[in-house]
């Protein structure tokens, strides 16, 4: 079970802070007490003669709100907005599009409302050409992006913040976009990326001298070396942290990093510490009443009373911290996991992964006590925690490796773009020649046309290549259609076969293997598959990271669809069996799904175009290979109606698929 992330978000800018700061009177905003701060502004209020002022008033009591009440934050930020809108002053405008901004991503989730005003502010940073404000909202909508899983667009728009704040010089923007950088590549599992953007903001603190920001760099600094099991450079930074926190009195931080060095020291079978630090930090969170963190505290001492219960290597438990019994041990780490599952049950917390963990531990523990209905039924609630978590993984290895296919089309586009330019050079070559052969070299025939032969020529071989580049993104179909229309229309096709393949445990493969080993194992493998499915007539449509998408029976209709798609299963399997066979472990195990039924397919775009397919079929499919297991093609019931006379299956039963219930699911025998 590793130790808990503790995620930074952008940092808060001093744009807004000041206009608070002008309110009223310096009395009204000293004081910490938010009511005090309300009732001081809304009093001041009446005093206030200009709109502008009023404006400023209602802003304040919106900022104390937002942490009390949300949707009287906003009423007042509408006050706030309508005011400073009257008054024409576009800053204090741009200040309530950023607070209600925070409000829908922060409090409320609605990112696509927060997504609107952070627009719009950009747009009004932008009106007023103000350069370190385009910055702070590109740091915002990156900020939503990443909260959304999108992490190729908070790359983006982390970049674009990035290189203004080094354009206008502000190190703490600066600072801040590199923390964010860092965060994403770290969920995307880009370590080394990860480490290096950590790296350089720790360089920029060095100049700002901001502890704070310091210590929650080394803490996810010290995720990162967690995460990748380098146990002692995770205590190290997590150590440097815990002491910047205590010098400058930050409970809440040291209280996490407490749990985060119990969670550690579990990983490495240290339980004494491991629950030394943990019983300093749950104390702290009941008494904050943080929920999250005092069900994984509940969750992390539950495991390991059951792992001292358990334990087998000649662990020497504490007395002062543990039973001396290995039953009271194992009946107190029963107690711990059913208070954090009656959390969960309660609603108190919601957390998926959290929960599967609960019921994983709990099977080890009615295991151990010899209650073996209760380890099953705790075991199979895991199962499906677990295969429901699956099914988001690769919803998020999706969203992580799209920056990756839109770059792949952007390299297309640009190889296309260079094509053109060639063929227009190559005509005006042409045209120049044309003109001073005829007022030069009227007479010499013979050679105007073997110079018009070589131009016709190379211009031939131009579009020769330029039609090859569209073919490898498109259909030839759609292609031409693409090029007589200038766009191609969305096809409804009624009866197609879908192909869905993923590489099993691709992440734990990927640690085994170089870089460079990683991509040319890929490219060899997607390389086969190509040629299987051209073999059957079959469209790919897409790799997303390690998996693959291919459908048959369009553009053009095929009455044997499905029959082509298992053939190619098949072959694909085999080819990844005797790749498997011949290179171990420095290679990939495969799981297919195969499922049949209609779709629609067309381009994606205007620039960076891409054909690709849509509807239930194709999310079914995805389901079909998620319930599959390594070494084996799992059809659904509607692909082993047709195919059943020509393939040997074997029937699975109905087995529940997410957001899809249960459907009857077969494997192809090979």
């Amino acid at each position: 079970m590793k130790n808990k992330i503790l995620i930074l978000g952008t940092m808060l800018r001093s744009k807004l802070i000041v206009l608070l700061l002008v309110i009223v009177a310096n009395s009204v905003l000293a004081q910490t007490d938010s009511r005090y701060v309300i009732d001081s502004s809304l009093n001041a209020i009446s005093k206030i003669k200009t709109d502008t002022g009023k404006a400023y008033c209602y802003l304040s009591v919106a900022f104390e709100y937002k942490e009390i009440d949300t949707d009287t934050s906003l009423l007042y930020t509408q006050k706030a907005l309508k005011l400073f809108r009257k008054a024409s002053w576009d800053e204090g405008a741009l200040a309530c599009y950023y607070l209600m901004g925070m409000i829908y991503s922060d409090d409320i989730y609605d990112y696509d409302k927060a997504l609107e005003y952070f627009n719009k502010e950009l747009k009004g940073y932008q009106k007023l050409d103000d350069t370190l404000g385009i910055a702070e909202a590109y740091a915002n909508i990156g900020m939503v992006y990443e909260y959304t899983d999108k992490f190729a667009d908070a790359l983006k728009y982390y970049f674009k913040s990035l290189n203004l704040s080094r354009e206008v010089k502000d190190k703490e923007l600066e600072l801040s976009n590199l923390m964010n950088i860092g965060n994403v590549y770290g969920t995307v599992e880009e370590q080394e990326k990860s480490m290096d953007y950590y790296n350089k903001a720790l360089k920029i603190n060095e100049e700002l001298g901001l502890e704070y920001d310091e210590a929650l760099l080394l803490i996810n600094i010290a995720v990162e070396y967690a995460t990748s099991e380098e146990y002692d450079k995770a205590l190290e930074y997590n150590q440097k942290a815990l002491e910047i926190l205590e010098k400058i009195d930050e409970p809440l931080i040291i209280a996490h990093v407490k749990e985060n060095l119990g969670g550690i020291y579990y990983d490495m079978g240290k339980y004494n510490k491991a629950m030394s630090y943990l019983d300093e930090s749950s104390a702290y969170f009941t008494k904050v009443d943080d929920k999250e963190y005092i069900v994984d505290n509940l969750v992390l001492k539950g495991s390991i009373y059951v792992e001292v219960a358990t334990d087998n290597t000649g662990f020497v438990p504490d007395s002062k911290i543990f039973y001396a019994s290995d039953d009271d041990n194992l009946q107190r780490g029963l107690d711990y996991l059913q208070q954090a599952k009656a959390m969960y049950d309660n609603g108190e917390v919601n957390s998926v992964s959290g929960l599967a963990g609960v019921y994983e531990m709990l099977s080890v523990a009615y295991e151990a006590t010899g209650d073996v209905d209760k380890a099953f039924d705790s075991y199979k609630e895991f199962i499906q925690l677990q295969d429901s978590l699956l099914a988001q993984e690769d919803d998020k290895k999706i969203a992580q490796l799209e920056g990756q296919r839109a770059v792949a089309l952007k390299d297309k586009e640009l190889e296309l773009q260079k094509l053109s330019v060639a063929k227009r050079r190559n005509e005006q070559m042409f045209l120049v020649g044309g003109i001073l052969l005829l007022f030069v070299l009227l007479g010499v025939t013979y050679r105007s046309f073997r110079q018009r032969g070589v131009s016709n020529r190379l211009l031939a071989a131009e579009k020769h290549k330029s039609e090859e580049l569209l073919l490898n993104i498109l259909p030839e179909e759609v292609a031409d259609e693409l090029k007589e229309k200038g766009s191609a229309d969305a096809t409804h096709f009624d009866a197609v076969t879908v192909l869905f393949t993923d590489f099993v445990a691709f992440s734990k493969a990927s640690e085994r293997m170089s870089s460079q080993e990683l991509v040319d194992e890929l490219h060899t493998c997607f390389k086969a598959f190509d040629e299987i499915t051209a073999k059957y007539e079959i469209e790919k449509i897409k790799t997303i990271g390690d998996a693959y998408l291919a459908v048959c029976g369009l553009p053009v209709k095929d009455e044997k669809h499905a029959e082509n798609v298992v053939s190619a299963a098949i072959e694909i399997l085999e080819f990844t069996k005797e790749r498997r066979a011949k290179l171990g472990d420095k290679t990939f195990d495969i799981r297919i799904g195969v499922h049949s039924g209609d779709v629609v397919a067309g381009i994606v775009g205007v620039k960076k175009f891409a054909y690709d397919i849509w509807g239930d079929t194709v999310n079914t499919a995805a389901r079909m290979e998620q319930n599959s297991v390594a070494g084996k093609i799992n059809i659904s019931g509607k692909t082993y109606e047709l195919v059943k006379d020509k393939f040997p299956c074997t029937y699975r039963g109905e087995l529940e698929a997410k957001n899809k219930g249960k459907l009857k699911m077969y494997f192809v025998e090979v």
